[in-house]
């Protein structure tokens, strides 16, 4: 090869060194920035599907407690609307027991609850007439 239009031997040797050099570093450059691109991906993922799974877990809890509200509160009214069925009979026992006795306390004890005046006026009778109802 002639070297004499180029210049000296080791110029050109240190100038291919040196643009081998500039050619590895820009790769590394560039690998570095992929390698921190894909980091960056990663960590992004990590947090995203971590926020995700965070909100997910939230959002169960908050229905799993609005449940267990909801069963709280309808097991509580329903352990009203139980005991109000309870007094509701236990009335209807005084009542018919009193109307046996006497039709002016069943009316005065019917007269406490508008339902139980119901019961004794109207559906008591019918009872004592054999009906189902």
């Amino acid at each position: 090869m002639d070297y004499s239009v180029c210049g000296h031997k080791d110029d050109i040797l240190t100038s291919n060194r040196l643009h081998i050099l500039l050619l590895l570093s820009n790769n590394r450059a560039h690998i570095l920035h992929e390698v921190m691109n894909f980091v960056y991906q990663r960590i992004s993922v990590i947090v995203f599907s971590s926020m995700l799974v965070y909100f997910t877990i939230m959002r169960a809890l908050k229905i799993w407690a609005s449940i267990c509200v909801f069963e709280l509160v309808s097991s509580s009214m329903l352990v009203c609307f139980t005991l109000v069925r309870a007094l509701k009979i236990w009335a209807l026992v005084v009542i018919f027991e009193s109307s046996i006795s006497s039709s002016r306390l069943s009316l005065r004890l019917a007269c406490l609850c508008p339902s139980s005046l119901i019961y004794a006026l109207f559906i008591m009778p019918l009872y004592g007439l054999g009906f189902q109802v």
